[in-house]
Parts: C-alpha cells; structure tokens; sequence
C-alpha cells in the first residue's frame, strides 16, 4: 500500500492511499516528511513468522513450567 503526505496539520499528516482514502497519522511516525512524500507499507511475511514462532515458544516456556 502507498501513501502520500497531503497536508500537515500540526503534529498529524493527512495522507490519502491510492483509492483515495484519507488518514490522519502522527507526525512523529513519518518524521522527516513534507508535503508530497509518498510513503509505502508491505506485510513482512518473513519477520511475521519469526515473531510467530519466538511469542510461540514463550507462551510453552510459560504454561509448560
């Protein structure tokens, strides 16, 4: 998914995806950004599984005592 920076209001970026929806968004979290920016997000399948598997091997290590 993309996005572009429309304004900055304050602390928030209005940005509008591809389709044309709109979303407010912290500064903080696009900071350095300006007007225009065009911002892409992807799904990491890799890390998902990783993160899967240690939060997995956690919670067996808990209730497996």
């Amino acid at each position: 998914m993309k996005f572009t920076v429309d304004r900055i209001e304050k602390s928030i970026a209005v940005v509008i995806t591809e389709d044309k929806r709109k979303f407010d968004i912290p500064l903080s979290l696009l900071t350095p950004c300006k007007e225009g920016d065009v911002f892409s997000i992807s799904k990491d399948e890799e890390e998902t599984k990783l993160r899967g598997e240690r939060i997995e091997k956690l919670a067996d290590e808990l209730w497996n005592k």
